[in-house]
């Protein structure tokens, strides 16, 4: 069986292996970040796909995203437990109600 050609036989470059070129002051895994994501650390948290599912209608039924749920609720946790809340939030311009 004949292997199919590479993609970069015909000139297609993934999106990802582009040049990005960076502030030099940024440390080189920031360079490829979007703008809303440089100086940001990622959380991940894996939950039910029951669960996925009712956040993601949550954030389309209230017109707000799943970072501003997330933050919501992390504020909340931190006022619980009687801390400060989240010193900055994304700034998305879409908060819930």
């Amino acid at each position: 069986m004949a292997r199919r050609p590479a993609l970069s036989d015909a000139g297609v470059t993934r999106p990802s292996l582009a040049v990005v070129t960076a502030d030099p002051g940024l440390p080189a895994s920031h360079a490829s970040r979007p703008p809303a994501r440089q100086g940001k650390k990622m959380i991940a948290l894996y939950v039910d796909p029951n669960v996925s599912r009712q956040l993601r209608l949550a954030a389309v039924n209230t017109g707000t995203t799943l970072q501003a749920i997330m933050e919501q609720a992390i504020d909340a946790w931190f006022r619980s437990q009687g801390l400060p809340p989240i010193a900055s939030h994304s700034g998305n311009g879409k908060s819930a109600p």
